[in-house]
């Protein structure tokens, strides 16, 4: 089965892009449904079987608190701090390629420099 993902508002166009073009389905709520509250992101999520790429911590909070339930949240920390969306998005696809069906019941948190998974 292919992982499908939904990119929070948070999440920057040009990672949207990167992952589309490298063949993920990513939909975007800046597209379809900008001003979402991050509950029915979650809610419309589980719906439609997508995993939420973000950079919006509280995604991670409502799942693991219990007050929402996910597919799963991929949380991006990865400030540019000097290094440009080139940077970001190759690091963000390599990371992908990695954390694989591992994203499927889990927070997992993309960094410069690791990737760590933790099971809801």
């Amino acid at each position: 089965m292919t992982l499908k993902f939904v990119a929070d508002e948070s999440c920057p166009g040009p990672i949207v892009a990167a992952l589309r073009a490298a063949g993920y389905d990513v939909a975007s709520v800046q597209e379809a449904a900008p001003g979402s509250f991050d509950e029915d992101i979650l809610r419309q999520s589980v719906n439609d079987g997508r995993i939420v790429i973000t950079q919006d911590r509280d995604f991670g909070e409502l799942v693991m608190r219990g007050a929402a339930q996910a597919v799963g949240v991929i949380y991006l920390r990865i400030p540019l701090g000097g290094r440009d969306w080139s940077a970001a998005c190759a690091r963000v696809l390599e990371a992908m390629s990695r954390v694989g069906d591992q994203a499927k019941g889990a927070i997992s948190v993309v960094g410069w420099s690791a990737v760590r998974i933790r099971r809801f």
